[in-house]
């Protein structure tokens, strides 16, 4: 921000210091009841008709796949409609996309093949039919801004479940335009589960925040020329003595200083639910970060901001769930320093999942909306202006299962994110391909989870194990008792089933049935939906056979015993482990565990500035990250590399004297895999099935320094096309092209190139 503005800002903010005031009281809570089992989660309040009144559309956690239109929110008797959308959502921006007057809906769709559901706005409040694009698995959260500067709002997916974020670039016309998947936190141990994005527009430097329920950090990278910059990733501290777990994040000015701080409520295992605040630094970057007692009650889970008082900040509510409560801290900073008051409890309730804020009765007054996910409806409460703020409210509410104890904060914030209807019980995807009995069963024969008049079905396995149970199933017809049976039984025995395995499709397996069975161990969420996921494993491991990695003698064995943890690296928030590693070192290793993917952490530390060359030779799918800076953060991930099975992943880079981190996790573009290199079978009872692939990786660190001018074409190799770049510059007296320093690019420069050739 320019100085000048910077100092308006500063100044306009320290006026208003003057007259704040305190919070404001508010009615009783007024239910708007959505229907049994709408479990409604992040709203959107807008006017969807251009009537002057607000409305407010509630996607929601349900079997039946609909979101619901609160038309006039603010109304004595609000009405209620339902839209079909075909499938779970968590949260529902408003935008008019195609620039047509009208507000249109992004809404994210959490399926396991989920992505961004789009409703185009008509202008009365009705809606177009809902277009679907598939952006990863789990999407959870949507953003929505412009990202390059053309003055269209593009559209950003969270997709937990994939661990990546994608952009959706706006063509105009309700057109997008996919972009790469971005990996989140790929050198993490676990899931990074990401549940929230954020995006600056590009006017603002465009940049993207999220944060990893998983691993309990907050990422951040911004856009350039060339595309997004990769990410840099900082860790939730310890608050009292424990680490914390964040699933939400909230971008706002608390002290009127012209930058956005990070507010995130957080999550113990003590009871505690400190609300944390990052300071806002240029750049978007979180700095210095406070604590503030948040809600007394339940599990902290969410936090958001607005005015409430109407002194031209913006408060804080938060909301804690499972006996929770909605707490409200009035913003009393001053421009430098953030001050929050103690939190004012308004309401009590068992799962009041999400808070807007906003006037719903046209009185000047922010009035907040609360989504009681227990009880399916929303809870209107009216702002009545500075008489105070009466005592919390206890609802009446259902009985949810308590939640049991845990000793990662993180997994327990995971865990009340999946409260509610699991993701996969809406629509065919939640449907399991079966197994089979010779004679009647195989591809020749019907569905298995469709009736029909012949015997047996499609899948051998499935078939057989339902015509053990009921016999007639394979000797009369495949009627809905077979399927019944099926759906119960079969979990699990999906190859093959029915669809290519080329193609992805919205249904478990496909029809070659070594393909369907290499890829559903490399990856079991194929056992429920062939998705895009699926198709890259298929082309990778159907139809070679896997390589065998001969590992040179010299190279020095990391000795990690399968199943143990010697170097999670930043994986490990309470302990970061890493093997030491130095430049002129072969490594090897392996990348197997017991159910928890493996990470082989590496901190290559360097006396002076080297340009550094590391390649990595794997058996398997492989990702190999370099990154600097701590792993309480910043941590930067400088460069990433992939590499086929038996191929290679090579990374050159010119790095500053210190330590670095390198990382060896099995990967594709697409995904970090989890599953399918278990540790060698040793118990005769183990029934687990190994992966088609090995585990073993080694790779070579090489420092390359003597070589930085023979790299004429920036390329990061020294090969025939250099040649050609001095050739270009023969006979040129400039310093490009003069390796030897003659003063001169001539025929002995030629030979100082063949020196550097790789």
């Amino acid at each position: 921000m320019p100085g000048t503005l910077r100092a308006v800002v500063i100044l306009a903010a320290a006026m208003a210091q003057s007259a704040r005031a305190d919070l404001p009281g508010f009615g009783a809570p007024e239910s708007i009841p959505l229907g049994e089992g709408a479990f409604p989660t992040q709203p959107v309040l807008a006017d969807f008709d251009g009537d002057g009144q607000a409305d407010l559309l509630v996607p929601g956690r349900n079997t039946d796949g609909t979101v619901a239109l609160i038309r006039g929110v603010g109304a004595v008797a609000p009405v209620v409609e339902h839209l079909q959308v075909g499938g779970q959502t968590d949260w529902a921006e408003a935008a008019d996309l195609d620039a047509d007057g009208h507000l249109d809906v992004v809404l994210a769709v959490r399926n396991i093949r989920g992505g961004v559901a789009i409703l185009r706005g008509r202008g009365d409040g009705s809606f177009d039919p809902v277009r679907f694009i598939w952006t990863g698995r789990e999407c959870r959260c949507v953003a929505v801004g412009d990202v390059d500067g053309d003055a269209k709002p593009d559209v950003v997916a969270c997709n937990a479940r994939s661990g990546t974020l994608r952009v959706l670039r706006n063509l105009g016309q309700m057109q997008f335009e996919a972009g790469t998947e971005m990996g989140v936190n790929r050198w993490s141990v676990g899931s990074p589960g990401q549940s929230w994005v954020a995006l600056r527009p590009a006017t603002e430097g465009a940049s993207l925040a999220d944060i990893s329920v998983g691993g309990g950090r907050l990422n951040l990278r911004a856009a350039s020329a060339a595309g997004w910059l990769p990410e840099t990733s900082w860790s939730v501290p310890s608050v009292q003595g424990t680490l914390p777990g964040i699933s939400f994040g909230e971008l706002a000015d608390l002290d009127g200083d012209g930058l956005e701080e990070w507010i995130s409520q957080s999550l113990t295992t003590t009871g505690l639910n400190p609300l944390l605040v990052w300071r806002g630094e240029p750049g978007g970057v979180p700095g210095a970060w406070q604590s503030w007692p948040g809600p007394t009650l339940g599990r902290g889970f969410r936090a958001v901001t607005a005015d409430l008082d109407g002194d031209g900040d913006r408060d804080v509510l938060s909301l804690s769930v499972l006996e929770g409560q909605l707490v409200a801290m009035e913003n009393v900073s001053s421009p430098g320093q953030i001050q929050l008051r103690a939190a004012v409890p308004l309401l009590e309730g068992s799962f009041l999942r999400h808070v807007v804020a906003g006037d719903v009765d046209g009185d000047g007054r922010r009035d907040l909306l609360v989504c009681d996910a227990s009880e399916s409806r929303v809870l209107r409460l009216r702002n009545l202006g500075p008489a105070g703020v009466p005592p919390a409210r206890r609802l009446a509410r259902m009985h949810l299962d308590e939640p049991s104890e845990v000793t990662d904060a993180s997994r327990e914030m995971q865990r009340l994110l999946d409260v509610g209807p699991s993701p996969a019980a809406a629509g065919p995807e939640a449907r399991l391909g079966t197994r089979s009995m010779p004679s009647a069963c195989g591809p020749e024969a019907g569905r298995c989870d469709e009736p029909h008049a012949t015997p047996g079905c499609y899948t051998p396995s499935c078939c057989e194990k339902v015509c053990l149970l009921l016999p007639e199933c394979c000797e009369t017809a495949w009627d809905q008792a077979c399927v019944d049976w099926a759906d119960s039984e079969c979990a699990g025995l999906v190859c093959p089933s029915p669809g290519n395995c080329l193609l992805p499709h919205g249904e478990a397996g496909c029809d070659d049935a070594v393909c369907c069975e290499r890829v559903r161990r490399l990856d079991p969420v194929c056992d429920g939906v062939w998705d895009e996921l699926c198709v890259e494993l298929a082309r990778l491991a159907c139809g070679v056979e896997p390589p065998v990695l001969e590992v040179p003698a010299d190279a020095i064995d990391e000795a990690e015993p399968c199943g143990q943890r010697l170097s999670e690296g930043c994986g490990n928030r309470s302990a970061p482990n890493f093997v030491p590693v130095v430049t002129g070192q072969r490594r090897s290793g392996r990348v197997q565990a017991f159910g928890v993917r493996d990470v082989d952490a590496h901190l290559l530390t360097l006396a002076a500035p080297a340009l550094v060359r590391l390649e990595l030779r794997p058996e398997f799918p492989a990702h190999l990250v370099l990154a600097g800076g701590p792993c309480e953060g910043p941590l930067q991930t400088l460069a990433e590399a992939f590499a086929l099975p038996g191929g290679v992943a090579r990374i050159d880079r010119m790095l500053p004297a210190g330590s670095h981190r390198v990382f060896v996790s099995m990967a594709t573009p697409l995904q970090a895999l989890r599953d399918g290199q278990p540790c060698p079978i040793t118990d005769p009872e183990d029934t687990t099935q190994p992966g088609l692939f090995g585990g073993a990786w080694w790779m070579s660190i090489e420092d390359r320094s003597g070589k930085i001018g023979c790299d004429l074409d920036g390329s990061g190799s020294v090969d025939a096309a250099d040649i050609g770049s001095l050739l270009v510059l023969f006979g040129g007296s400039g310093p490009a092209g003069d390796l030897d320093g003659s003063g001169e690019v001539d025929a002995a420069d030629i030979g100082s190139l063949l020196i550097c050739f790789d």
